[in-house]
């Protein structure tokens, strides 16, 4: 109907306009901080959840933004820590859409959920566990494995 026709333009807009303010002020903070340089390899840590999926998607801009004079490259990574029921399927048929205009991508496969059953106590939160594990990974990954 028209109606929905003229709600979605606008919010289109909204969200055209609501990015350009974000990737301005990415702009800005990377170059005030001197983020991102000449030549640089990024890498995104992609959980597949709406926090890190938006900012791969901001950084995609960005660095379509920044080609000119400040060229770096993206790898997305995910590490699927083997929870039981964990499907990867729609992250990684993500990670290959066009949407995404081919940024490479790595899916590093550890179990860490039997070591964090194995090291936290009964009734408590496997959480912290899991996130320490989860960032040594990412961190080996970042020094060695995107060199």
């Amino acid at each position: 109907s028209e109606t929905a026709t003229t709600a979605n333009n606008t919010n289109n807009k909204r969200i055209h306009k609501l990015q350009g303010k974000i990737l301005k002020n990415m702009r800005q903070i990377c170059k005030d901080y001197q983020m991102i340089e000449p030549n640089d390899h990024i890498m995104i840590c992609v959980s597949g959840g709406k926090d890190s999926a938006v900012l791969l998607y901001l950084m995609i801009h960005l660095q379509n933004q920044l080609s000119r004079t400040c060229p770096f490259t993206i790898t997305a990574v995910h590490v699927d820590q083997k929870q039981p029921g964990y499907d990867g399927v729609p992250l990684v048929e993500w990670f290959e859409s066009e949407e995404l205009q081919n940024v490479p991508y790595r899916i590093i496969e550890e179990d860490t959920y039997s070591i964090a059953v194995d090291k936290t106590p009964e009734n408590k939160s496997y959480c912290t566990v899991c996130s320490r594990l989860r960032r040594g990974i990412l961190y080996t990954t970042a020094q060695t494995k995107l060199e």
